[in-house]
């Protein structure tokens, strides 16, 4: 029940104004291939326990990951005008925090992060296994440009420049 906004409630399945992270992991592939499979769930549990508590901090939602991808939210399942901000706060966290664990590690590991801000539909997805899951056009923009992007630089959609406040430059 973690996963799903307001556990517990009936929420809309519409949201008019979120802004979608969208962080991919570049460089896992070669140095985790000589790794065991137990190795990499490890690793991949750790990077993304990481980004969970920095999202977490800023206010943001974990909403799944697939494979590397990590997708957050934020302004989802609560009203918060600065969600713009707490995602680009989050965005920037991540590649010191990526950084460090490549230290600790050895792992050489960057991100490409994507933002994209607007309305998203969202709700519980299946029966016995369930996710809670988001669609739309504002989670695919942000997903074209974490794809577009380069290693430890975030790219913002229009709309979410739109709405950032003056502590980002761009």
């Amino acid at each position: 029940l973690s996963v799903l906004p307001g556990a517990g409630t009936v929420r809309s399945p519409t949201h008019p104004s979120v802004t979608v992270l969208v962080a991919d992991i570049t460089g896992f592939v070669d140095p985790v291939a000589a790794l065991r499979a137990n190795d990499v769930a490890k690793a991949l549990g750790g990077i993304f326990a990481g980004f969970d508590e920095i999202a977490s901090a800023n206010g943001l939602r974990s909403a799944w990951i697939l494979g590397d991808p990590y997708v957050a939210t934020a302004g989802l399942g609560r009203e918060c005008l600065d969600h713009a901000d707490r995602a680009a706060a989050t965005a920037l966290e991540l590649i010191p925090s990526l950084a460090a664990f490549a230290r600790r590690t050895g792992l050489r590991l960057h991100a490409r992060i994507g933002l994209s801000s607007g309305p998203v539909a969202a709700g519980r997805v299946g029966g016995r296994h369930v996710i809670y899951d988001l669609w739309g056009e504002t989670l695919d923009s942000a997903a074209r440009l974490e794809r577009e992007g380069v290693a430890d630089r975030v790219l913002v959609s229009e709309s979410t420049r739109n709405l950032l406040g003056p502590r980002f430059q761009l």
